[in-house]
């Protein structure tokens, strides 16, 4: 079944199109139904899909809603009805305007994922310092890994140094203390890309990365490559790496048990100075 991208997308018509013979695939009479939710004659909704007429942005919105848009869709999609409705070359800009906003507003990676609670500066200085910090902070989701013991030999790390992280982790609040073990607080930290401290959190990763091709686990996995490409290749990769990142994050959070402390890390830039 193939994937279908709204924000790929600069006709609504065509999306349409496409997402209702998707779902028809498990669904039949999908053109009925949003007929139907929309408040509108069939033979009207085929006129817009094949012919000159548009949907009204009152029908747009439940549009939206009958495919389940989040908000940012259904922004997107009402904007690309509107500017199929504009009458004049200057009301269109504006609604190309407004949807490349939308794309650039996607393009940030915090604003496509949930983010906690911002650390303080002094804070952040102390926990980005070092890769054991967020280690630490990770690995006792795993519940045979939340005593210092398990920890120290688990990380390869002496029980002075993790009793050090485990209380200043615990202080800040993204770990609770129970007895003798250690929970999770807060777990879902993130880092904006102007931080001053992101070049260090980088170079922490990238580093325990390059330690790791010394002794490789068989579920390990390396590539490196150098392409060449179009922009607009340039932009779809792009796109699809922020697409795994995003994958990635919903398969942690519906995972049912912990048992592994994985790193990843995705490098994607040019080689040669831009102007």
């Amino acid at each position: 079944m193939k994937n279908i991208d709204l924000f790929e997308y600069s006709d609504y018509k065509k999306y349409l199109i496409d997402i209702l013979e998707l779902r028809g695939q498990s669904e039949k009479g999908q053109r009925t139904k949003l007929s139907e939710h929309i408040q509108c004659q069939s033979a009207y909704l085929s006129l817009v899909l094949n012919g000159n007429a548009n949907l009204s942005p009152e029908q747009a919105q439940a549009t939206a809603d009958f495919l389940n848009h989040t908000a940012t869709e259904s922004r997107f999609f009402l904007n690309l009805v509107l500017l199929e409705r504009a009458g004049t070359k200057n009301l269109k800009g504006y609604y190309l305007a407004e949807l490349d906003k939308i794309k650039k507003e996607r393009s940030q990676l915090k604003n496509r994922i949930s983010t906690g609670r911002e650390l303080t500066e002094k804070q952040q200085i102390r926990y980005y310092s070092s890769w054991y910090y967020a280690a630490i902070h990770i690995l006792v989701s795993i519940k045979t890994f939340s005593s210092i013991k398990e920890i120290s030999s688990a990380l390869n790390l002496s029980p002075a140094k993790v009793s050090e992280v485990l209380e200043f982790l615990t202080e800040i609040g993204v770990l609770k203390k129970k007895a003798n073990q250690y929970i999770q607080g807060e777990v879902n930290l993130f880092l904006d890309k102007n931080s001053p401290f992101i070049n260090k959190h980088h170079t922490n990763w990238r580093i325990k990365a390059v330690q790791s091709f010394d002794s490789p686990a068989e579920s390990d996995f390396h590539y490196s490559g150098v392409i060449t490409c179009s922009s607009k290749s340039r932009n779809k990769i792009r796109e699809i790496l922020l697409k795994a990142v995003e994958s990635i994050r919903a398969e942690v959070r519906s995972t049912e048990s912990e048992e592994h402390l994985q790193v990843y890390t995705l490098d994607f830039f040019s080689l040669i100075d831009e102007k």
